[in-house]
């Protein structure tokens, strides 16, 4: 069996190309109001910036994203060669305004700091103040600097790809779509997804979970924060601290993520093997040849092979050091544990994250493996050898015999090997050389951090992904 995700060749690397335009132009509408950035007509320097009525066939209304080195942005105004800029250095109540675009100008150099609500808060580059709004919204309402902070909504911006490449149902990043929903850009047909969005309004407790049937009619609206597309097509997964729970547990870890499912929407196949039908999931290819269940099938796949490219945009920064910064971006599970984790770890300030991997024994401790980084706490700044917030990378996870394979590579499937490892399950003592365990791959963001506050909006984990290939 082999599943082979939708997407296209092509790939716009997002920030890596100075003075290079991208392919979205956006309108920056600001949370909780119908009013979004406006340039006014024409063009001049010095312009402030303000809100008016969101309307995104105003040519006032759009911006035009460039990349500049470093993983910065402008925003240049559509039809002009005027871009937003913050004046030097930052303070409370410093107008945003309009000038000509330079690209070494540092003024015009933004950060797209994601929030876990969706939104994005844009930072000015070397200074802790970002773009506000102020309270409310109203026509020429004026935009200007204020002391950064997540959980300020007058900071939240929703940018709706409007023009470019990317508008109008063009191609975005990697050709994906980001006016498509998740599932229009990725074959889910053999996944479902959980979320931390709870499964009722009175309850925070349990996970929202989502079949594959289920995507284009039945799409709980609670979970549009936590599972979307984002601006540039890719699949974006977002967890919350105190969100639902895939155990029904407040206590525990939230996820966003996806669960491989072999039976599809062929519901007559039971979920698991508790049952005696294993036709849902698969065995490493080192466990025993035969199996046949209560159904009389065997599972539904021997041994696999899961590749992605992905970016972590956001992790948590509350919480016990242990906890904080990690999250789990791709799995290999079994019926009650783990033989492969891939864990990203990333500390506040630091330039670089460190990628590691864990593989349960079966009713047993983990056995870890370090990928990227000095140690599993990332206890040392990798710097730039590193994977940095916001960078782009992909991971491959292929069982092969008794052994799972795990490698990382930079930038796209194709890119240079930064490392590889390979866990012998028999010499670990793994324990999985068994006939009735089962397996299934996993990804998405998965939180490590149970320990965080919450806050307001909350404080959780981003990833985006780009490419998903199953192979069995």
């Amino acid at each position: 069996m082999k599943m082979i995700f939708k997407v296209a060749t092509a790939s716009i690397l997002l920030g890596a190309i100075s003075g290079t335009a991208l392919s979205a132009t956006v309108v920056m509408e600001k949370r909780n109001v119908n009013f979004s950035i406006d340039g006014g007509g024409g063009a001049a320097n010095g312009r402030q910036v303000y809100l008016w009525n969101t309307n995104t066939s105003n040519v006032n209304q759009q911006w035009e994203e460039i990349a500049i080195s470093g993983g910065f942005t402008q925003f240049k105004k559509v039809g002009t060669n005027h871009c937003l800029d913050g004046q030097g250095g930052g303070s409370r109540g410093q107008a945003v305004h309009l000038w000509g675009c330079n690209s070494g100008n540092i003024n015009q150099h933004g950060e797209k700091k994601p929030m876990t609500n969706g939104y994005t808060r844009l930072k000015k580059r070397g200074v802790s103040f970002s773009l506000d709004c102020k309270g409310g919204g109203a026509r020429r309402q004026t935009c200007h600097l204020w002391s950064s902070q997540d959980s300020n909504i007058n900071q939240h911006f929703k940018l709706t790809v409007v023009g470019g490449d990317n508008g109008g149902g063009g191609p975005g990043e990697f050709g994906l779509d980001p006016n498509a929903d998740p599932w229009e850009n990725f074959d889910l047909s053999e996944w479902k997804l959980d979320t931390p969005a709870g499964e009722s309004s009175s309850s925070d407790c349990d996970a929202q979970t989502t079949e594959p049937q289920d995507y284009a009619n039945n799409f709980p609206s609670r979970s549009e924060e936590y599972f979307f597309t984002h601006t540039d097509g890719g699949m974006r997964f977002v967890t919350e601290i105190g969100g639902g729970t895939t155990g029904g547990n407040c206590n525990s870890r939230t996820r966003s993520e996806l669960r491989e499912m072999l039976r599809g929407s062929n519901t007559s196949i039971d979920t698991s093997g508790d049952n005696g039908d294993y036709r849902n999931n698969w065995a490493l290819e080192y466990q025993p040849n035969s199996h046949a269940g209560n159904s009389g099938e065997s599972w539904g796949a021997r041994g696999g092979k899961m590749s992605a490219t992905l970016r972590v945009n956001k992790v948590t920064t509350s919480g016990s050091d242990s906890s904080r910064g990690r999250t789990v971006i791709g799995q290999i599970h079994a019926s009650d544990d783990e033989p492969l984790r891939l864990n990203y770890k990333h500390r506040a300030g630091a330039a670089g994250g460190c990628i590691y991997a864990a593989s349960e024994q079966r009713g047993g401790d983990d056995t870890t493996f370090v990928l990227i980084g000095n140690n599993t706490s990332c206890s040392q700044d990798p710097g730039s050898s590193g994977i940095a917030l916001g960078e782009l990378f992909s991971y491959e996870i292929e069982n092969d015999g008794e052994d799972i394979v795990v490698t990382i590579r930079r930038g796209d499937s194709n890119g240079s090997i930064i490392n590889s490892v390979r866990i012998d399950l028999d010499q670990i003592n793994a324990g999985y050389d068994v006939s009735n365990d089962w397996m299934y791959f996993k990804a998405g963001a998965y939180s490590q951090n149970s320990l965080g506050d919450d806050g307001n909006d909350g404080d959780g984990d981003i990833v985006t992904f780009y490419r998903l290939d199953v192979e069995h």
